[in-house]
């Protein structure tokens, strides 16, 4: 079907019914036949969307406008939700997510396989719907991603932002001060570690002018031993910095078992460094899965 037989134009806000569940959090509706993927819409919602994409078989849409809720629908408990683009079913209630999620499996084996009827066991959903992962990995940056009441008061934004990349928007950092993903404890060190960058006027580093310190902090956590590690990654090797926000966050935080500086000369932003210098502990962290104990360091790959 094409897009004249549609009457779907780029920028047009449509009321529809969204149908049915895809990828990536979003939902599907259709307009004659033709398929609308919905950002922020839950099957069984009525919802004004607008149009921001077109190809020649679907086009992209994201809701303004809940008209009708659907009750598989939930309050998001993130204020961020929506904007960050870490969660995409906080929306929607977590039973839900698992139908979801076990459908999107047996579409999987099916529709991509080819495989009819193959016996599938249902999800084990998680008893920690929040504060799960073992990771967390947040960016430095001069150029702030504005949210609505920022906009409107922009005499008291701050230089510097530490939190998220938005989705498709690598320039600019969603400054977070709270997050349900990893811990409590994870969320007091975001906040001590961008009030000692602010306190202290260290600025992010810019990829524009290659100048700069603050890169990226990443906080891991052994959730089954207690360790705690905070990994500053940082443009260069400043020891007099670093010795004092380590001693400032070891004296307010002795849950913290170590803190290691990683120093990333490249223009690349990644959160790994070139060269690795420890400041308190042993620079590594232990957690463990079933009989199982690993020793994992700052670089390593330990999934959730």
């Amino acid at each position: 079907m094409s897009n004249e037989e549609t009457t779907v134009s780029y920028g047009d806000t449509l009321e529809l019914s969204i149908e049915s569940t895809g990828f990536e959090g979003k939902s599907i509706a259709r307009i004659n036949g033709f398929v609308v993927f919905v950002e922020g819409a839950v099957e069984g919602d009525v919802v004004k969307a607008k149009i921001f994409k077109i190809k020649k078989r679907h086009a992209e849409a994201k809701v303004v406008e809940v008209v009708q809720p659907s009750p598989k629908r939930t309050t998001p408990r993130c204020t961020y939700f929506g904007t960050c683009g870490g969660c995409k079913w906080q929306h929607v209630d977590y039973a839900v997510q698992l139908q979801f999620k076990q459908q999107h499996v047996v579409d999987a084996m099916e529709r991509i396989g080819g495989m009819k009827e193959v016996p599938i066991l249902p999800i084990i959903g998680s008893d920690d719907i929040y504060f799960y992962r073992n990771k967390l990995e947040f960016s430095f940056s001069e150029k702030r991603w504005l949210r609505k009441e920022e906009v409107e008061n922009l005499n008291n934004v701050p230089p510097l932002s530490l939190g998220f990349h938005v989705p498709q928007r690598w320039d600019k950092v969603l400054d977070v001060h709270e997050c349900f993903l990893q811990s409590e404890l994870s969320n007091s060190i975001v906040n001590a570690v961008r009030d000692f960058a602010l306190s202290n006027n260290i600025p992010a580093y810019s990829q524009e002018t290659q100048s700069g310190y603050f890169r990226n902090l990443v906080i891991r956590e052994g959730k089954n031993t207690g360790d705690v590690m905070v990994n500053v990654v940082t443009f260069e090797d400043k020891p007099e910095i670093m010795s004092k926000l380590s001693s400032e966050l070891t004296n307010r935080f002795p849950e913290i078992t170590t803190v290691v500086n990683n120093i990333n000369l490249r223009k690349s932003q990644v959160a790994v460094g070139d060269v690795e210098k420890v400041y308190y502990g042993e620079g590594v962290i232990h957690d463990t899965i079933g009989n199982k104990l690993f020793q994992v360091s700052a670089n390593s790959f330990f999934q959730t």
